[in-house]
């Protein structure tokens, strides 16, 4: 889906997340859950809380299992589905993973100088559908940038590549 903004637009997906991020974000939570607690229990075991050097242990543990807790929940409700935005104002495209309250988080910064090609790949899915790839630099590395019915796609890509190929005023 294209999203007209005043800075530029957004592409995000129509589909949702994959039910492998999904299970994977439950799993991250879980095992939060698990390091939390056990980093509150380590403090519930009365035969050690008087002992002077098991309580530097407890210490050094608590804060281990609570950084390993803060990934987990962090990874947990970070959100699963990415989105780009193509800024026209300051000519770079950013890769942004939204979580559940809608707050962003930035994966990548990309100046628009820094894509060589751009092309469509028919081959992937199923016919009359094809896949809008960038090709970062002149490297073998791709970014997908949308998936759907040809006559959208193309669309897009004249779009798209006006916007990278356009030099600034």
């Amino acid at each position: 889906m294209l999203a007209d903004t005043y800075w530029g637009y957004v592409i995000r997906s129509l589909e949702g997340p994959s039910p492998m991020v999904k299970t994977l974000q439950a799993v991250a939570l879980f095992v939060g859950v698990v390091f939390a607690l056990a980093a509150v229990g380590l403090w519930l075991m009365p035969s050690s809380i008087v002992s002077d050097g098991v309580q530097v242990i407890k210490i050094g543990l608590t804060v281990f299992l609570a950084v390993l807790s803060a990934f987990c929940f962090r990874y947990a409700t970070r959100g699963a589905e990415v989105e780009l935005e193509f800024d026209t104002n300051v000519r770079e495209l950013r890769e942004v993973v939204r979580n559940h309250a809608g707050r962003p988080s930035l994966i990548g910064r990309y100046d628009f100088k820094s894509f060589s090609g751009l092309f469509i790949d028919r081959e992937r899915g199923e016919k009359g559908h094809g896949a809008l790839m960038l090709r970062y630099r002149n490297s073998t590395t791709l970014l997908e940038v949308a998936y759907g019915p040809l006559p959208r796609i193309e669309a897009l890509r004249d779009r798209l590549g006006k916007d990278l190929i356009a030099i600034p005023a």
